[in-house]
């Protein structure tokens, strides 16, 4: 199961239709439209040491590049999948 956290504060505004575009981004490439789902739950910052955070995961920079984190270190990398979107945007740019 992955987790992925929104941080809102006081005077944080979205509209649904913004939401749901991020929401569409952030799984693009699963396969939720074949009957795979997910939930969407809310919970108050007081609560979230009830919650701990993963100690490794991780977090999307500028595409293609993601930061691993494990405990306190941190590996600047790029995932497989971005990888081969890569390779394959430059194929596609060379054959034309």
């Amino acid at each position: 199961m992955d987790i992925v956290c929104f941080r809102a504060f006081k005077n944080t505004e979205i509209s649904i239709k913004d939401f749901r575009m991020i929401l569409d981004k952030l799984f693009s490439h699963s396969d939720i439209i074949f009957c795979r789902s997910f939930t969407v739950h809310s919970i108050l910052q007081k609560h979230l040491k009830d919650v701990p955070f993963p100690e490794e995961f991780f977090r999307p920079l500028a595409y293609p590049y993601v930061d691993y984190q494990k405990g306190k270190n941190t590996t600047l990398c790029v995932t497989e999948a971005s990888c081969q979107g890569v390779l394959d945007d430059l194929r596609e740019k060379s054959a034309n």
